[in-house]
Formats: C-alpha cells, sequence, structure tokens
C-alpha cells in the first residue's frame, strides 16, 4: 500500500513529491497482519502504527499471529505497541511482501513496547544478566537503531525495585539488579574473560575504592619509611664494619718483641681490609642512590593521591562527577 497511490503521477513529480512536506511520498510499505477481534490498530502514514491489543510480537511457527501471550488465549496481557517502521529492514532491500507481516523485533526499525504481561526476555532475546530470565512480567521496552534519555534539569534516575508487589499483586521480598550489558554478550554464567572471571561484575562504589586505594597507597608510604629507616640503621652498621678494627695476638707479639710494648706494631689491632673498604665504597654509592629512589617515590605517591584520588577538578579523578550507582 502507497501512502500516495496515483497512477498520473510522472517520474519527475514522484522524484520530488512529498519534499517539504506539501505533498504526499509515494512509496510501498509493508501492511501489519491485524487478528479479527481483540486488537485495535491506529495505521498512520509513512509505515507508522500504534496498536492495542494483547501481548504478542515476532513470528512462531504454526501460530499465524506470532508468539506473546496473546494469541496462546492467555488474559491478563494487555499490550500497547508503538511501531515506526514496520520490517524496516526489508523495506530498505526494496523486498517487500504483498503478505501481512507480524510485528517483529528484530526487523521493525523502531519500537515502544509496553505489556501488562509478557515473556520480555525471550521476546527480544535478551542475555539473562544476574536477574535471570523474566517471564510473565510487565514490561515496557525500548528498541531501535540509536536511543536516547535527555534530562533539561531534573536528572535521570534509573531504579530498581522501591515498591512492595509487582503486577500480579506478588509480594515482593529482594531488590532486582540492574546489569549494563553491551552488545548483549557477558550476561550468562557461561561468559568467561580470559582473566578467568566472569564478564558480568559488580560496579565499585567510588568513594568506596577511593578509601582501599588511599589506605594502599599509606600502607605502601609507611613501607617506604620503614624500608629507608631500616636502610639507615644497616648503614651505620656497614660503615661501623667497614672499618672494624680489633686485638691481634700476633700483632701484640711484634709489638713486644720489637719495642716491648704490645701496641707499638699496629697498636695491636689487626689491619684494614681492602675487600671491606671495596665494597664500603660501594655501598655508601648505592646509599646516595637509594636515597634519591626513596624521595622520588614519596614524590609519586603524593602526586598519585592529588591526581586520582584527593583533588577532584583535576582530570584523571577517578569518581565520575555526573553518574552515581548504588
Amino acid at each position: 500500500m502507497a501512502v500516495c497511490d496515483s497512477t498520473n503521477l510522472t517520474k519527475d513529480q514522484l522524484d520530488y513529491y512529498g519534499v517539504g512536506g506539501d505533498t504526499p511520498n509515494p512509496q510501498k510499505i509493508p501492511v501489519r497482519k491485524t487478528p479479527k477481534f481483540g486488537e485495535k490498530t491506529i495505521k498512520g502514514p509513512y509505515n507508522s502504527y500504534i496498536t492495542l491489543g494483547a501481548d504478542r510480537l515476532n513470528s512462531v511457527k504454526d501460530i499465524p499471529l506470532g508468539g506473546g501471550h496473546g494469541p496462546l488465549g492467555h488474559f491478563a496481557c494487555g499490550h500497547i505497541d508503538l511501531v515506526a517502521g514496520l520490517s524496516s529492514v526489508d523495506q530498505n532491500k526494496g523486498k517487500i511482501t504483498d503478505v501481512p507481516l507480524n510485528p517483529d523485533a528484530f526487523r521493525d526499525a523502531a519500537r515502544v513496547y509496553i505489556s501488562q504481561m509478557c515473556d520480555v526476555d525471550n521476546q527480544f532475546q535478551c542475555a539473562p544478566g544476574s536477574t535471570g530470565n523474566v517471564t510473565e512480567r510487565s514490561c515496557v521496552v525500548a528498541k531501535a537503531d540509536a536511543i536516547r534519555l535527555i534530562c533539561r534539569d531534573g536528572g535521570i534516575k534509573i531504579i530498581s525495585g522501591g515498591d512492595t508487589h509487582n503486577s500480579k499483586g506478588e509480594l515482593l521480598r529482594s531488590v532486582p539488579t540492574i546489569d549494563l550489558i553491551g552488545g548483549n554478550w557477558g550476561g550468562e554464567l557461561k561468559d568467561i574473560l580470559k582473566t578467568g572471571k566472569a564478564a558480568l561484575q559488580p560496579i565499585p562504589r567510588g568513594k568506596h575504592l577511593m578509601m582501599c586505594l588511599e589506605a594502599i597507597l599509606k600502607n605502601i608510604k609507611e613501607l617506604a619509611d620503614w624500608t629507608m629507616a631500616f636502610k639507615m640503621y644497616q648503614m651505620e652498621f656497614n660503615k661501623t664494619v667497614i672499618m672494624h678494627r680489633h686485638p691481634d695476638h700476633v700483632a701484640e707479639a711484634c709489638g713486644i718483641l720489637g719495642a716491648g710494648n704490645h701496641k707499638a706494631f699496629l697498636q695491636g689491632l689487626t689491619g684494614f681490609s681492602d675487600r671491606m673498604k671495596s665494597e664500603g665504597v660501594w655501598l655508601v654509592t648505592e646509599d646516595t642512590y637509594m636515597n634519591q629512589k626513596f624521595t622520588a617515590l614519596e614524590a609519586s605517591l603524593a602526586g598519585t593521591l592529588d591526581a586520582y584520588i584527593n583533588n577532584p577538578l583535576r582530570p584523571g579523578y577517578i569518581n565520575s562527577r555526573a553518574v552515581n550507582t548504588t
């Protein structure tokens, strides 16, 4: 069915019709299949529909009116289906059939689907996520090539739970989760990352993460201070060992024999060790290098705290300035 079906239009007229909105745009569009009873469809121009009836979506073998609770004769499954671009995939390929079509979650262009009772994850083939495969529940689904939620000044909130009963009047005993699943992958237990961990993971709380990182950095700083203190004590010990001398019976005997004084030769002590002196020079040089490294480490720790944790104005601040999560 065309929006403007006139055989009297020339090709030039057809090319320019619809430009500016003053004239209709002739085009062949699909026809939505409608049951004889129980469904009201408001058909607009340019392949747009608003349908009120019982829950039904997609094509199912041996069920002419497709899937959903409506074609199965279930109660309490009213739905409102807003569609722009029925069977848009075929329309853009120029393969529009004359056979009336069921609404299709994967071939229609854009849809807002509201249902009193729907197997929403099955109908739209959603990954189960942590919530699992939800069936026989009321739902609101928006699906299109692009979706934007825009607020001017009141903020946007995504809230799960909060009511005491669901749409069936059943008492709610837990708060459902919120899963953000990119690409519809990662929402199943079998979806494992190369790290060996599940792809679907909890979002950390920013302030608690900051507390954790601050504690870690504090411990690193304390460890560095302890290491520095130990190094200083060790250096004092090393210097003592380098210059260490103790009484030597041979030296004392030589002093007594030569001068009648046991300290006349080398003060009666052992001589200095050339190897100890060599190692000592290396230690003093290494100590200077280590002092520089410790100074650089302290500066780096302070810079990390300022860049990522302590200063919200820094570009690397780890918390979002606009998005919060529980």
